[in-house]
């Protein structure tokens, strides 16, 4: 649509006498297309676009963040506005950094909420860098790289990295730590975290959070794991009148297995329940073995068991008669079961009979989906 100069001149006349608020509420409910036009229609309107434009932000590939951050050094201002900031640099782009540069625009997003930076965003000593000094005092949610190899690079621990984060960061409810091996913090370490509802990273790292409302954990684990401790210590931050999703990955069908009886013995409350390997195949022990845990669990909902691969299938073939039968002896050990997903398909239980639907069906109707999945 066209507007000549007095259609024009007459619709500003009429913004001029909206209120800034009403604006601001028409502004946030336009497309980004829009409010990038709005933004070149006069200096109200690029003063009260450019906050909502830069509100929420991802950027991908590292010549477009090298873009926005030259763009948020030259007008510092813009920084203020940015709540979420997502910065991706796949592992197949050139091997381009620019830590530097983004270590400089994050000291200057003080009012973050939200921060995930991809691995090959930032080299090792950047990464260090971020975790030891970057500060945000309303950040609520990270997805964050802790590089393992620091001692090798720099004086700092690898554990000691991601308490120092977490310790100036009490306001988090949603983490997620990824680590390239096994992360071992010192006993003595704690680090309170009373809004934490989600945790993603490195099973023996629970043991150095206080929690008082945990919802939901994706733990990575490796053999030589204390079970026994670890689930002790997360069921000390959880509340057994609260759902909780309880989510599993390992290397071996046999470390799960242990994951298993531990969680009915000091977690029956565990509302959902999933199980990845990484490798090998799931054996009539494992399947028999997981049979009899399940009985000690008292609300348990929903289960998801399978190789690692198997949840990022997004067409599901028919499920064999071997997996029905498997399923249902599963809803005769745990009666409080409404569905579960074995391998490539879901199960859901209509009328006490288990029918198959899709992998991403079981995902939402478990709470999957929100944690990630």
């Amino acid at each position: 649509m066209v507007l000549t100069r007095r259609a024009h001149r007459e619709k500003m006349e009429i913004f001029r006498w909206l209120p800034n608020e009403i604006l601001v509420r028409i502004i946030q409910q336009s497309g980004t297309a829009d409010q990038a036009t709005l933004c070149r229609l006069s200096k109200l309107f690029r003063d009260l676009c450019l906050p909502v434009l830069h509100r929420d932000v991802t950027i991908k590939g590292p010549r477009a963040i090298a873009s926005f951050c030259s763009a948020i050094l030259e007008n510092p201002s813009r920084a203020d506005a940015v709540r979420s900031l997502t910065l991706d640099v796949p592992y197949y782009e050139p091997d381009v950094n620019h830590g530097d540069l983004i270590l400089a625009t994050l000291k200057l997003m003080w009012r973050l909420e939200h921060l995930s930076v991809s691995l090959c965003t930032l080299e090792d000593h950047h990464w260090a860098n971020l975790l030891e000094r970057g500060q945000y005092t309303q950040l609520t949610s990270c997805d964050l790289w802790v590089p393992t190899d620091a001692p090798v690079i720099l004086p700092t621990r690898p554990s000691d990295l991601a308490v120092s984060f977490l310790t100036r960061h009490p306001t988090l409810k949603r983490v997620r730590f990824i680590f390239a091996d096994r992360i071992v913090p010192s006993q003595s370490v704690r680090v309170s975290l009373p809004n934490l509802e989600f945790y993603r990273g490195d099973a023996e790292f629970i043991v150095a959070i206080d929690a008082i409302c945990l919802k939901a954990v994706d733990l990575i684990w490796y053999s030589e794991d204390n079970v026994e401790n670890i689930i002790v210590a997360l069921s000390s931050i959880t509340q057994p009148d609260l759902p909780f999703i309880s989510s599993h990955e390992l290397r071996s069908w046999g470390g799960l297995r242990q994951i298993v009886t531990s969680l009915s013995k000091h977690m029956p409350h565990t509302q959902t329940l999933r199980l990845a390997c990484l490798r090998g195949s799931l054996r009539q022990d494992t399947i028999r073995h997981i049979t009899e845990s399940l009985p000690r669990f008292t609300g348990l909902v929903h289960l998801q068991i399978g190789y690692y691969g198997d949840f990022f299938q997004m067409s599901t073939p028919g499920g064999s008669d071997e997996d029905r039968i498997v399923v249902e002896s599963w809803g005769e050990a745990c009666p409080t079961l409404e569905a579960c997903c074995l391998n490539y398909l879901g199960w859901r239980k209509v009328d006490s009979r288990w029918e198959e639907f899709p992998i991403k069906e079981f995902w939402v109707l478990a709470g999957l989906s929100d944690i990630g999945y």
